[in-house]
């Protein structure tokens, strides 16, 4: 899905349970389904989004870098995992389990308690 996504985004996907469902997804937007035949979990762009007569949806999707549409299209929409809905560059792929909101938080956590225990200091110290 490149220039869109870069090797190593972290992408937020909002899951299409049922057909019901899939009518947030339209064209322009990036879905997830696993690949055919196998455990993968593929990103692609819908370019086309149809009805067939028996009332079946289906989507035409094409990666971002590529000249032609997937090889797999089109997919029907039972077939689809999600919506991709947000993109976030910055989560590092080389620590895992590591986020910058875990690295605010535990700054966080020692600053709040360095102020306890200095207020007990000061406490203790006072006579209070």
């Amino acid at each position: 899905m490149e220039p869109t996504l870069k090797i190593g985004n972290k992408v937020a996907i909002k899951l299409v349970h049922s057909a019901t469902q899939a009518n947030i997804i339209s064209e322009g937007d990036i879905i997830a389904l696993y690949e055919p035949d196998g455990w993968k979990v593929i990103l692609s762009r819908v370019v086309e989004k149809f009805q067939a007569e028996n009332g079946t949806l289906y989507f035409i999707t094409k990666a971002d870098a590529n000249t032609t549409n997937d090889p797999w299209s089109p997919i029907i929409v039972d077939e689809v995992t999600g919506k991709v809905v947000a993109v976030n560059p910055l989560l590092p792929t080389y620590m895992p389990g590591f986020t910058p909101l875990l690295l605010v938080s535990a700054i966080f956590g020692v600053s709040c308690l360095s102020i306890i225990f200095y207020s007990l200091y000061m406490e203790r110290k006072a006579g209070i």
